[in-house]
């Protein structure tokens, strides 16, 4: 017999996961919308920026905004370019940061219904949400079929 515990994953776990997913794809989609189309229209635009080529003298220097989006892409959010380029594209940094806040959301999801973190899974975690995955199909199939499904070992009462 069974013991009587509450089941790893329940359907409105995976269907909340399924729409976070959902919204990320779509922040996603948005933001790189966003970047492509400041690429495309200024990209090649010039523009004036501050820098410390010796790490002590400012110094205005002329560049190319696609210039910007590449040291962007190489050094972080944090780089100069990135500040540079808030000033000008505010609306793809407020969705970067957007999708921060949704990948929180969902990583501290998953802790809460899996138990553990999906990014570090070991092989018995793997395997116990591979069962819990199963044991939620079977969860939603007609009595009579789970019936006939054969039971795990562990699940079978030994004779004392």
């Amino acid at each position: 017999m069974m013991p009587n515990t509450k089941p790893i994953l329940s359907t409105q776990d995976i269907v909340e996961l399924e729409r976070l997913y959902a919204e990320l794809d779509v922040i996603q989609e948005a933001m790189s919308d966003q970047i492509k189309t400041a690429q495309d229209r200024y990209g090649n635009d010039e523009i004036e920026v501050t820098r410390r080529p010796d790490g002590n003298t400012e110094e205005k220097i002329t560049v190319k905004q696609k210039v910007l989006w590449q040291e962007t892409f190489m050094l972080g959010p944090g780089s100069p370019a990135a500040n540079d380029l808030k000033k000008l594209h505010p609306k793809v940094f407020e969705l970067q940061e957007e999708e921060g806040r949704k990948v929180n959301e969902i990583h501290a999801y998953e802790v809460k219904i899996f138990g553990f973190d999906r990014t570090q899974m070991s092989l018995p975690n793997v395997i116990r949400l591979v069962r819990a995955l199963i044991d939620l199909e079977i969860r939603n199939l007609p009595a009579n079929k789970q019936r006939a499904i054969r039971k795990r070992p562990e699940d079978v009462e030994t004779k004392a």
